[in-house]
């Protein structure tokens, strides 16, 4: 199976630059996913990897094989799309053989390749049924059959749990999980949701204006994101930003984050350091509610603002100080609103960033 290789990729439309001088370098059979909000350029770019958009500038190489002025249909690349693109007149059998008879295989082939396709990913009962009558986790298992009758060996997603309710979401990411780790396929699959990201991914690359502003590993991109946007957007809940400033007296250095004080150090930041404003990130999973009061080491206190049910889960907004923070708790948690509270947290899982350029300054330090 091919590797992947975007080189210096640009695309305008409509005077608008949507990818802008792109570039990464997809090694074979590993999963990445590109994860940004709306707008980002995402579906843009899997388009140009197809071969359903020629880049205005730049080139797509398979390997090492130069293809971007290489037709759609000899790329050997399959794409499922976000309302999975299904002929709602034919039966499932028809949905998953289509590109297949496009080829004008014999009939026999045909069969066994959708009858086996269908047995791999449990749909096999369901083959003489219309789409009209699937379900929509139904309907994915169908589209992403369809992709995998073609034997393609790149695979390429685009947002295709976003219409799906909630609990379907949550069981076809495990579904979905464990087919790709079946198939061992180049799979490039987007989103805006970073809890998919979470789950599915080898590697992240963090997409926002038409720009690449991360690509690496989940674990990289969570503990040391490069800027405040990509810090903010690869976790649920966001991360808390608090405004604070950096003070330097007799070559120390101190952060002033209003409720507290720490001395930082210089030595394990990524950049110098200099006195002036900064943002501080704060993760709500690092934030612990606790019973003890201020007087502890690190612990603050503050007052209930909103407690946020999320299913089994609560996420507790909590102002101290100037600052509102998120913090997030296992389990049901409701208390009056504007009750004082205790949270604690620690020092070395804190994130600091630049105030003027949001550039990732060091964490823990």
């Amino acid at each position: 199976m091919p590797g992947v290789t975007l080189d210096r990729i640009s695309m305008v439309i409509n005077k608008k630059k949507v990818i802008d001088d792109l570039s990464m370098r997809i090694e074979e059979g590993t999963f990445v996913c590109l994860l940004g909000p709306a707008g980002s350029g995402k579906t843009t770019l899997l388009k140009i990897i197809a071969g359903l958009t020629t880049p205005s500038s730049g080139s797509v190489f398979f390997d090492d094989e130069n293809v971007t002025a290489v037709n759609p249909n000899k790329r050997n690349v399959s794409m499922v799309f976000q309302d999975f693109a299904l002929y709602p007149h034919m039966s499932v059998f028809k949905n998953i053989a289509s590109p297949l008879l496009a080829k004008k295989l014999p009939k026999q082939e045909v069969q066994k390749k959708v009858t086996d396709v269908a047995k791999f990913l449990k749909i096999d009962r369901f083959l003489e049924r219309n789409i009209s009558h699937l379900s929509g986790g139904e309907m994915q298992r169908v589209a992403i059959g369809r992709a995998l009758s073609k034997e393609a060996k790149i695979m390429l997603f685009d947002e295709i749990f976003v219409n799906l309710d909630y609990k379907l979401r949550e069981q076809m990411r495990i579904e979905f999980k464990d087919l790709m780790e079946r198939v061992k396929l180049t799979t490039i699959f987007s989103s805006p949701d970073p809890e998919d990201a979470f789950s599915l991914a080898d590697k992240i690359a963090v997409m926002h204006e038409g720009k690449i502003l991360q690509y690496d590993s989940r674990d990289v991109v969570y503990n040391k994101p490069v800027d405040v946007f990509t810090g903010g957007y690869f976790g649920y809940p966001e991360m808390n930003f608090l405004d604070c400033s950096i003070s330097e007296k007799n070559g120390k250095y101190v952060l002033d984050a209003d409720f507290f004080h720490m001395p930082v150090k210089q030595e394990s930041l990524v950049i110098k350091l200099k006195p002036g404003p900064c943002v501080l990130g704060l993760r709500p999973e690092h934030v612990k509610l606790v019973d003890e009061g201020p007087g502890e080491s690190g612990v603050h206190a503050g007052r209930v603002f909103l407690t946020e049910v999320i299913g089994s889960d609560t996420i507790v907004h909590i102002e101290i100080g100037k600052h509102m923070l998120e913090v997030f708790t296992p389990g049901i948690y409701r208390e009056t609103i504007g009750k004082q509270v205790y949270i604690g947290f620690d020092p070395q899982l804190l994130y600091m960033f630049d105030k003027e350029t949001g550039q990732f300054i060091g964490r823990g330090a």
